[in-house]
């Protein structure tokens, strides 16, 4: 490992990890209520097309709500890593940590 100081911004850190989580409310929880409106659009058509066309469009509603609990996750994690990095800087007292 580098003798050298690695450089740690928390407060933008932070403030990514904000945007991220307001992306995932935003843009991908808005898709769910996309698929919802379409998904209605189906409920009086009873052909072998639209049932079709419906098991689709919720398996891919299904698939939406995996991503946004994946990318949750995720982001959870990151946030913890960010977490242990501070507990480490006030533990170390910024021995090989500088932060800005």
């Amino acid at each position: 490992m580098s003798d050298k100081n690695m450089i740690y911004q928390s407060i933008q850190t932070w403030a990514t990890f904000m945007k991220i989580q307001q992306d995932i409310q935003t843009k991908l929880l808005d898709k769910k209520t996309e698929y919802d409106a379409i998904l209605a659009n189906f409920t009086d058509s009873d052909c072998i097309q639209a049932t079709a066309v419906r098991n689709m469009l919720a398996k891919e509603k299904e698939l939406l709500d995996a991503l946004v609990g994946f990318y949750s996750q995720v982001l959870i994690m990151l946030q913890d890593a960010c977490d242990d990095i501070d507990k480490t800087e006030e533990l170390f007292s910024g021995e090989h940590l500088t932060k800005k």
